[in-house]
């Protein structure tokens, strides 16, 4: 049986100022627009996913709070995981291997570059530069985590935050 993977990079954020950690950045009210809008376009897709996983980052977990009404009942598992807080390729592709090989579809909430560069990776025809909001769903030709290669994926979609309303 194949994967499926869900990315997501968090919603439009305000810059980081002075004295503030960049974890701690909030995301703008349009960002807060965006997640909404964002979990009303997945929840149409009807994707049926296991679980989300999502960086520790304010304007993630706000991007998943914006998104989760959407996913009705009962809630959908999310996992806060300090792992993919400004992750890089390598880091992604070790962590996804170590997943429960009982779940087929997964999505992931994290930040640039790592998110697109696992895009580009996983589909190695498309080059995917995320922007905030922006979001895409992969078929993967592997039957566990494990198996995960540089191009086992075929990008299903792609919609970047302007296209969703």
């Amino acid at each position: 049986m194949s994967k499926s993977l869900l990315l997501i990079r968090h919603a439009r954020a305000l810059n980081a100022s002075h004295h503030q950690a960049d974890i701690d950045r909030a995301l703008q009210y349009e960002g807060h627009v965006e997640a909404r809008n964002l979990g009303k376009f997945i929840f149409h897709k009807n994707l049926k996913l296991n679980c989300i996983y999502c960086s520790p980052s304010l304007r993630t977990r706000q991007t998943w709070e914006g998104m989760a009404p959407y996913f009705g009942e009962p809630p959908l598992e999310w996992i806060l995981e300090e792992k993919i807080y400004e992750a890089r390729l390598q880091t992604l592709t070790q962590w996804i291997s170590s997943w429960d090989q009982a779940w087929e579809k997964v999505g992931i909430i994290a930040h640039n570059p790592g998110i697109s560069a696992l895009g580009s990776y996983l589909d190695s025809t498309s080059s995917i530069a995320l922007p905030p909001a922006g979001s895409l769903y992969l078929d993967l030709h592997i039957d566990i985590w494990a198996e995960l290669y540089e191009g086992c994926g075929q990008l299903r979609w792609y919609e970047p935050p302007n296209s969703i309303e």
